[in-house]
């Protein structure tokens, strides 16, 4: 789970984090922030705090409220996918220092995806949900990827389980989970 920031907080899980059912939902666009590196962006979303000094009218100066209780509804936001990442990224410690350099040699690279970078906003802050580049093409690989059970030619990237859990109903009435502040 995500540690710290409160008792609900404690208990979010990488699948929340992944399927938006999590509650970090503020107008804070933590992950997009050029003042921010992966780390400081996901400190302050599980701190669940403002990360600038003074206030902007009609916006909450101390900590952010939870928005729900983790995993009972689906809310539209990236913050998730920020503390996922880093998550990821803390596991292939050794390994990888960086988001980017993570995606490259485990993800884009064994796919063929040549033109795909982490490059839409801050190298330092990769914004994990919205900050790739990519080409047609490139994307047209990480779909066959997808139809093919999460290989890449010889490379499996992923799990066929987790590439099921990609296509599985998270929402009410099978899923359990009622969506809320999606687009």
């Amino acid at each position: 789970g995500l540690d710290g920031g409160g008792p609900q907080r404690g208990a979010i899980t990488l699948r929340q984090l992944f399927s938006m059912s999590h509650a970090l939902h503020s107008l804070h666009r933590y992950q997009t922030m050029r003042s921010l590196d992966l780390a400081a962006s996901v400190e302050a979303i599980r701190a669940g705090i403002p990360v600038t000094s003074t206030c902007i009218p009609g916006l909450t100066c101390g900590p952010v409220p939870m928005a729900f209780a983790p995993g009972t509804h689906v809310g539209y936001d990236g913050k998730g996918f920020q503390v996922a990442g880093a998550a990821i990224l803390q596991a292939y410690a050794g390994e990888h220092t960086d988001w980017r350099s993570l995606a490259r040699d485990e993800l884009f690279t064994p796919c063929g995806m040549t033109s795909t970078t982490y490059d839409a906003f801050y190298p330092q802050n990769p914004a994990i949900a919205g900050g790739v580049v990519t080409t047609a093409d490139d994307y047209l690989r990480m779909l066959d990827m997808i139809h093919r059970g999460g290989s890449c030619g010889s490379a499996q990237v992923l799990s066929a389980a987790s590439i099921d859990d990609l296509f599985a109903w998270h929402l009410t009435p099978e899923g359990g989970l009622a969506p809320r502040d999606t687009p």
